[in-house]
């Protein structure tokens, strides 16, 4: 059943798309304007939790989250020596009535980008749109954008509401709050930690890391975590250290 409403969503990373293809499942008519020119899978391994599993299972995308991401099983720590500091099950075997997937967060927006693409229609989502300003008024929204590249307007666009989901430097909070600034350096390092992921398909005695044979190159950190996975021989490894990456 259509709403009849507009909704302009400003970003196409995974909450825009998200937020798109929920709204469509309620009959509102979304349109996706992203930054960047083209879409590309960027990014890193990050983990949905079983409630964010179960938002994406009940817009019909259970299927493909397990083609394309790995089930958690357990996740677990090791110190650099190999020993067990702490484990504990994860997802469907921790009770749960929906798995945790480990996936790559890029993997992870092209499955969304194509949903959003198939159900709304390919004119739906606008790359190389940046939104440069908005203004609001007693019947809806009208949105302007441009090039990010060259500065050039792109489109001018009326819609019912606008959705800000344009990442840590937003413009559509930047128009609410045009004093703050842009975000802290501190913040943005947080711990300053490196964080370095690899997949291993074989481990000789899961409590040891030093046993793993892994398919990524070798590295060495003063603590390691490993992320087991329901299907055989397939175990996520993520390791953190203050110490520079070399």
């Amino acid at each position: 059943m259509k709403s009849g409403l507009d909704v302009i969503i400003v970003g196409g990373g995974i909450g825009g798309l998200t937020t798109a293809l929920a709204l469509h499942r309620f009959g509102i008519s979304a349109r996706v304007f992203e930054s960047v020119d083209q879409m590309s899978p960027l990014g890193v391994g990050i983990n949905i939790q079983p409630n964010g599993v179960r938002e994406l299972t009940e817009l019909g995308l259970g299927d493909r989250l397990a083609e394309t991401g790995i089930p958690t099983a357990e996740l677990a720590y090791f110190n650099k020596h190999g020993q067990l500091i702490w484990k504990e099950p994860r997802g469907l075997a921790s009770g749960y009535r929906w798995p945790q997937y480990s996936i790559h967060r890029g993997e992870l927006q092209v499955l969304l980008y194509e949903a959003v693409r198939e159900r709304l229609g390919a004119d739906r989502v606008l790359s190389g749109h940046h939104l440069k300003s908005f203004e609001v008024d007693a019947d809806g929204v009208t949105a302007r954008f441009v090039s990010r590249a060259t500065g050039a307007p792109a489109a001018t666009v009326r819609g019912d509401a606008l959705i800000g989901a344009d990442g840590i430097h937003s413009a559509v909070r930047r128009a609410f709050y045009p004093d703050e600034g842009e975000p802290s350096r501190r913040r943005a390092r947080g711990t300053r930690r490196v964080s370095r992921r690899g997949l291993c398909t074989e481990l000789v005695g899961q409590s040891n890391v030093s046993t793993v044979r892994a398919t990524s190159p070798a590295f060495i950190a003063r603590k390691a975590s490993l992320m087991s996975s329901s299907r055989p021989r397939r175990v996520t490894i993520s390791s953190s250290s203050s110490r520079p990456w070399r």
